[in-house]
């Protein structure tokens, strides 16, 4: 029998999230790719944990060292990566994911923390990141790191450590304070 212990580490070093997503408030629907870029704090073998919507589905997964991964609805959001190999401190640990779904009932006005929608370790934080989202014509971002693409793509980033990744979704009008 295999013991897991998702968080049992110190923090580590340094985490990025490089993260390309399309959403459709109105339906609640996310489409996502995302690279995990850290690197540890100390050796570990057995495996890594992140909190992740339970309305997604996983497409693809991909790390280095990885044996398998678990993730569907008795795990209730939880996203369990086994690591083959031990990972030393100061090893950069790469994780590259794809999903999509649907992340509630109803529409949405906010990605947040709530709606789980990118993978997150609390050993990961602060974090660091750099976001191209996709909205439909109507939809902005009302965020304080934000810049205007274009065709509805909208780029997010933090080169300073942050402690979450919220971001509020407007419709555009008249009225739309939105850069």
């Amino acid at each position: 029998m295999v013991l897991v212990s998702c968080n049992p580490y110190d923090q580590y070093l340094n985490t990025h999230y490089y993260i390309q997503a399309e959403v459709v408030p109105d339906s609640a629907w996310l489409s996502a790719n995302v690279q995990i870029v850290f690197v540890a704090g100390q050796e570990y073998r057995d495996s890594i944990c992140f909190d992740l919507n339970p309305g997604v589905e996983i497409h693809s997964l991909a790390a280095q060292e990885l044996e398998h991964y678990r993730f569907g609805e008795y795990q209730s959001g939880r996203l369990v990566l086994y690591i083959e190999d031990p990972v030393h401190p100061n090893d950069d640990l790469n994780i590259s994911l794809s999903y999509s779904g649907r992340l509630s009932p109803g529409g949405i006005s906010r990605l947040d923390s709530n709606l789980m929608w990118f993978p997150v370790n609390n050993d990961t934080r602060p974090f660091t990141y750099h976001a191209k989202v996709a909205l439909p014509g109507k939809w902005g971002i009302s965020h304080p790191r934000t810049s205007r693409g274009e065709h509805g793509k909208w780029l997010l980033q933090s080169l300073e450590p942050q402690q979450s990744f919220d971001i509020s979704l407007t419709p555009l009008g008249s009225n739309s304070r939105i850069p």
